[in-house]
């Protein structure tokens, strides 16, 4: 009867504790929706009376805007008037007046002004407008009675512009004297300013005396006409009668100004002009400083009735800010009350089990579980209990084989990638760098096939072992796969990760002791760099793949990620697909740059280059397409193009005439492996009829010394077509003279990295001029490249270089440029006049 009676009133907890959850919830949303419901309603009459006020202050201001205009066309009227009285400038007068009156009665019959109380105001200003309108009259009659003074001011500005004229016609006919004419146009310009002061101070109020602004026109008049004598006296004036007619014309237009200048001057000492003055100073003016005072006050209304509207938004805004921090204050105070009363019943007893879940999940200490308070609670503190003791059973195992080789013990491909996750997270955030390693045995199917697998498995687990030991305990080392493994290496750059590398190999070239038997085993390293090389897991491992692959192919141990090998990347595989498709439509050009014979100073032959540019990429560098070609097996192709290409351009010149002398042809390492290449080069000289000793086939250092043997023997087949061979870029690969001796080429290029810089660096030249010797001594010609200014072509010389190339001697030009020169084409049996001709 208890149980049930406990049972009951925990039901009715329950719903009690959300009968009052709905309650206060329904309560807080009608105060929600009724405060908002008030505070649209106020906010809308408050914004509708505001746009009111807005629109009646913008047409009020329009009035006023208009009404500022007339009073100043009024004054720029009678301005106008007085320099020169006539009906038309009264006529504007009266026009700009009776508009004030309009706009003034527009003004007055307006709505704001009416809420503004402003038509007393409004009354005054209509009695000063016509009060202005009489005092105008009489002094524009008066002014029309004075037409002589006027004419004299018509005269004195026709002389003005007379002057300025003639002085800008001889400045352009005579420019020989333009020094002259800026000295009588700078005193010309003075004058003026002298007389614009002089004007002003007559219109203050002339005296009996003459004024500063006169003395200084006096004397500034004497120094001009003294400089428009001298110039009309120079000698370059006199000579030519037109030039001196012009200067005669420029003093009696200055002596007219004179004339006029001193009419005006005695019309302005009349007493008439004084009593002009006197009465526009103390009549008109003061009623046009009354009309522009009325026109301030109405805009200072304009701006205080614009503050009253702003403050009674700001009041509103206020009002509504108090209701919502009071509806606020009070919604935290109901959230803050439900939230205790929630905390102690529900969400307490909840967090607890939560955070046991957590840490035992962690695998730290169980916190101490709340006492059951309800059924609920019991029953998940029990369950917890149970999945506990189940989950840590369990974890434990798999964690281990979910996370671990278990033929190594090592960590495995799974475990490595979620810390090289989390690696990369917290070097991108700390800007570190760190190396990833992959590292694949060598040979190690062969030992299986022979030894057995478990010899296999034996070699695997101690490879491990002592890959482990030789690395820092806080860096990473996993088994990735069969027979790699991989390594992270932390807080590491390029120089420390070659370090660690060379020091595994080391370590792993001693014997392995398996069941009694002393194997050496080596290894294969690929590097990738976070972040040079990738900034993500996959990325980096992809890399890091690549970078041991190209080091198994080479066979040089250890290599580090470089992005020319990557021949799975997005962009090459995209640059691989254009690239087939320009050598199929011809989408390719050649361009030839030019070689000169240094003991003839001549032309002696001709480097084909291949070019491409990409209508959507633009210009795409040969060092970018040509690996990839070379990866993608489309070099076969692209060397036959270029072949088929240069040998018919070769042949076009040769019919029109012209000798291009040696053509040199760059061909790859791969072409050397390609078992049709011979056979397609003896097909193309004899589709073009081209002379085989005329071509010269380019193949680098590096190409050759790649696979050595295979290199000389094709090298040796080629020779024996006829055809010409050169070591292209000599002095960046390993080869020593030596070993060129037992190939059978004719000539040696000299990389440009060692002839840009002989001039200045003493190693360069060093090694330029022990080239050339020993080459020489082994019967070899020698070209250099990079030859770009008149200085190193000098210093080859000398140094007795054969051939040179470069920018200085030519860059590379299209087929229609080089043909200029091309010089002609000798017969068949035409005498040949030097020994180094039969290059």
């Amino acid at each position: 009867m208890n149980d049930k009676t406990h049972k009951n009133q925990s039901t009715s907890s329950l719903y009690s504790l959300r009968q009052r959850y709905l309650f206060v919830s329904s309560f807080i949303v009608i105060l929600i929706f009724a405060f908002a419901w008030l505070a649209e309603s106020h906010v809308s009459q408050s914004s509708q009376q505001h746009r009111q006020n807005i629109e009646l202050r913008q047409q009020a201001g329009q009035h006023i805007r208009l009404l500022r205009n007339e009073v100043l066309y009024i004054e720029k009227g009678l301005e106008a008037f007085m320099w020169g009285p006539s009906a038309a400038h009264r006529e504007d007068v009266h026009h700009s007046i009776d508009s004030s009156l309009h706009y003034f009665e527009q003004l007055r019959q307006h709505a704001w002004f009416s809420r503004s109380h402003m038509n007393g105001e409004l009354g005054d200003f209509a009695l000063d407008l016509n009060a202005l309108h009489t005092t105008l009259n009489r002094v524009m009659n008066m002014r029309l009675k004075k037409g002589s003074e006027v004419q004299d001011i018509k005269e004195f500005k026709l002389t003005t512009q007379h002057f300025t004229a003639t002085i800008e016609e001889l400045r352009h006919t005579i420019p020989n004297l333009t020094s002259q004419f800026n000295t009588i146009t700078e005193l010309w310009q003075q004058l003026q300013q002298l007389y614009k002061l002089f004007d002003k101070e007559v219109s203050n109020g002339p005296g009996n005396e003459k004024t500063q602004a006169q003395q200084q026109i006096e004397a500034v008049y004497t120094q001009l006409d003294k400089v428009v004598g001298a110039t009309a006296a120079h000698p370059q004036i006199t000579a030519n009668p037109a030039h001196h007619q012009l200067l005669r014309e420029l003093q009696e237009t200055l002596g007219l100004w004179l004339l006029s200048y001193a009419d005006i001057t005695q019309q302005n000492d009349a007493d008439h002009q004084n009593h002009d003055i006197n009465y526009l100073k103390h009549t008109v003016e003061p009623h046009f400083e009354h009309l522009w005072d009325y026109i301030k006050v109405l805009e200072n209304h304009i701006d205080d009735f614009s503050k009253d509207d702003t403050i009674a938004l700001s009041q509103v805004a206020n009002t509504i800010a108090k209701i919502v921090w009071l509806l606020s204050f009070f919604g935290l105070a109901v959230i803050s009350v439900a939230y205790l009363y929630f905390q102690g019943t529900v969400l307490k007893p909840i967090a607890t089990v939560a955070a046991a879940l957590k840490r035992d999940a962690d695998g730290e200490q169980v916190v101490a579980l709340p006492q059951a308070h309800n059924l609920e609670t019991r029953h998940l503190i029990d369950a917890y209990d149970e999945m506990r003791q189940q989950v840590q059973d369990r974890q434990q195992a798999l964690e281990h084989i979910a996370m671990h080789d278990s033929l190594t013990a090592l960590p495995n491909r799974y475990h490595l990638m979620g810390t090289l996750q989390a690696l990369c997270e917290t070097s991108q955030q700390e800007g570190a760098t760190f190396a990833v390693m992959m590292l694949g045995l060598d040979r190690f199917k062969e030992i299986n096939d022979t030894l057995g697998q478990q010899t296999g498995d034996d070699i695997l687990k101690k490879f491990g072992q002592r890959l482990r030991i030789l690395l820092r305990d806080h860096d990473n080392v996993a088994r990735f796969a069969s027979d790699e493994f991989a390594v992270l290496l932390h807080n590491t750059n390029n120089e420390e990760a070659l370090y660690v590398a060379r020091k595994i190999r080391n370590d792993m070239e001693q014997p392995f002791d398996v069941d009694g038997i002393s194997l050496s085993i080596s290894c294969s390293i690929g590097i990738a760099l976070f972040p040079e090389h990738g900034q993500d897991k996959d990325e980096l491992t992809r890399r890091a793949n690549i970078a041991m692959a190209i080091a198994k192919q080479h066979k040089t141990g250890i290599s580090c990620y470089e992005e020319r090998y990557d021949t799975s990347s997005v962009e090459r595989i995209s640059l691989a697909g254009k690239l087939r498709q320009a050598i199929q439509s011809d989408a390719l050009h050649l361009c030839y740059q030019p070689q000169l014979a240094v003991y003839s100073n001549k032309l002696s032959g001709l480097e084909v280059l291949c070019r491409w540019e990409d209508a959507e990429r633009g210009s795409i560098s040969p060092n970018e397409f040509i690996p990839v070609a070379e990866q993608t097996g489309q070099i076969h192709a692209l060397t036959e193009w270029v072949i088929d290409t240069a040998l018919q351009q070769a042949q076009q010149w040769r019919n029109n005439g012209l000798d291009c002398g040696i053509l040199s042809v760059n061909i790859s390492a791969f072409n050397l492996h390609a078992p049709n290449f011979i056979t397609m080069l003896e097909k193309q000289l004899q589709k073009w009829e081209f002379p085989v000793e005329k071509l010269m086939l380019e193949v680098t250092e590096t190409a050759m010394m790649a696979d050595p043997e295979h290199a000389i023997k094709t090298l040796g087949e080629l020779s024996q077509l006829g055809l010409k061979l050169s070591i292209d870029d000599y002095g960046t690969g390993f080869s020593s003279l030596a070993y060129v001796k037992q190939l059978p080429v004719h000539e040696l290029k000299i990389d440009k990295s060692f002839v840009m810089d002989m001039t200045t660096d003493e190693n360069d030249a060093v090694i330029v001029r022990s080239t050339i010797d020993l080459a020489h001594n082994l019967g070899l010609k020698v070209v250099a490249e990079g030859v770009d200014s008149q200085e190193k072509q000098e210093l080859l010389e000398i140094l007795d270089c054969d051939y040179l190339q470069g920018y200085h001697i030519g860059k590379p030009m299209l087929a229609a440029q080089i043909e200029e020169q091309l010089p002609p084409r000798k017969e068949k049996g035409s005498k040949v006049h030097h020994l180094r001709d039969f290059r």
